[in-house]
């Protein structure tokens, strides 16, 4: 019993500091990508304290492409202000982030 609560605390604790490390790691780069939900994907970037984001669809599983398919919209004038002058970093750090074959970046 006491092995067992003793395992249970060790994984949480390694668990806690796993997410510790992603959050430092992400704070550190200032940006990340996350799933948000079934069907879309976030880019996230710091501004001083604060996280901004712009939500991308996603196919998951699409018949077009290998797996996934994340869509960018060609009227980039649709996404914040904030983002106008970054597209190309943007699409950048999506591609190194959902990277090919599980993920292809279509812009529609």
């Amino acid at each position: 019993m006491i092995e067992g609560i003793l395992m249970l605390t060790g994984v949480l604790i390694i668990l806690f500091a796993i997410f510790i490390w992603t959050n430092y790691k992400a704070k550190k780069r200032g940006w990340k990508v996350k799933k948000d939900g079934n069907s879309k994907q976030q880019y996230l970037e710091l501004d001083g304290n604060n996280w901004r984001s712009i939500t991308f669809d996603c196919e998951m599983y699409s018949n077009d492409v290998p797996r996934h398919a994340i869509i960018i919209s060609k009227d980039w004038e649709m996404y914040p202000e904030w983002a106008q002058d970054k597209k190309d970093e943007i699409i950048t750090r999506l591609k190194n982030s959902l990277k090919e074959p599980a993920y292809t970046i279509i812009e529609k």
